[in-house]
Order: structure tokens, then sequence, then C-alpha cells
């Protein structure tokens, strides 16, 4: 383990990297009684953690074996990590099918945004990206904050849900597109 931040008395994050090849990020929020993994990556060692408030979180480091720099946010509390996995600007905007699908437990969902982002259609300049239960029901937000031009890549956990079908929304501007993901146990 490499860093460690508490925003209060009760809750904080841990981040590090295990041999061989698993970075895990965990959090506690009974003051570090108890700590549960929020994060588990491979080929990334990180190496230092901050956050903002109880939702928007750093964690930062390099990529094994190479050193390149990693970065890695947060606006859930470290439930998901938003991860810019290409610099090449799209030129437009995207919202890829989810992979795996079917899935169990996990799996992840890539989108692109364009050069000219941000746009300001309806006062609202973020990336929206959110996950719904068939009948329309809001299940979990991925990602909720301003990105830069980019391809980016989110991995959703529905390992506490039951299996079945589920929506993924992406919202940016006047952009809006939907995806079907099916959650197999």
């Amino acid at each position: 383990l490499k860093s460690i931040f508490f925003i209060n008395i009760n809750t904080g994050w841990i981040a590090g990297f295990q041999y061989p090849d698993t970075t895990n990020i965990m959090k506690t929020t009974n003051g570090g009684i108890n700590w549960f993994n929020v994060r588990n990556t491979y080929s990334n060692v990180l190496t230092s953690i901050w956050f903002n408030d109880a939702l928007t979180g750093y964690a930062v480091g390099w990529k094994y074996p190479l050193a390149y720099g990693v970065i890695l946010k947060t606006t859930t509390g470290g439930v998901t990590f938003t991860k810019e996995i290409a610099q090449i600007v799209p030129q437009n905007f995207t919202l890829y099918q989810n992979y795996p699908n079917p899935f169990n437990p996990t799996t992840k969902i890539r989108f692109e945004i364009p050069s000219g982002f941000p746009l300001r259609a309806y006062g609202n300049d973020k990336v929206v990206l959110k996950v719904y239960d068939i009948m329309g029901r809001e299940i979990q937000t991925l990602v909720n904050e301003k990105l830069n031009p980019g391809t980016y890549e989110v991995k959703f956990d529905g390992s506490q849900l039951p299996s079945g079908v589920y929506f993924y929304q992406l919202k940016t501007g006047d952009f809006i597109a939907t995806k079907k993901l099916i959650l197999l146990k």
C-alpha cells in the first residue's frame, strides 16, 4: 500500500499495488476498522490517492512495465473510475456496446467525446453516463463530470444486482445515446 487519504474521521481510501499485477483501491467508512475493495485493476502501480470530497477523487501512478503515467478520476466515491484510453481526438460522439455482453459480474463501457466539446446546450457541459433497470429506474451513475475530448472506458460492476436486462445512457450537451446490456448470473 502506497497512499492513504481520509476526508473525515470515518471515510478514507488506500491505494497501492499487490504483487504480481493487481492494483487495489480500498475504502473504509468506519475509521479503518473494516476495508472493502472499490477497485482492482491490472498493470497500474498507484502511488497516491486524494479526494476533494466524498465523491470526487484521484489516484495516480504509472503503468507497469512501461512507466507511462496513469491518472484515474472518480465522481462516485470510488465505485467507478473514468480512464482515458486514447489520446486521439474523435470526430463524433460515440457510445459503444459494452463488452462482454452478456456479462457476469463486470463489463466495460467505452465512449468517445469529440473536439468542440463541451457544448453548453441546455446549460449542461458535463458527460453523464447512467445505468437503468428495465423499468427505467436509475441503478447507478458511472460518470458525471466534465471530460476533455478523447476515448474513455468505464467498468460497471453488477455483482449486487439480479440477472436481467439493463440499459446504459450517455448524455452530454444535446447528444443522447442508449444501449442495452444483459447481466447473467
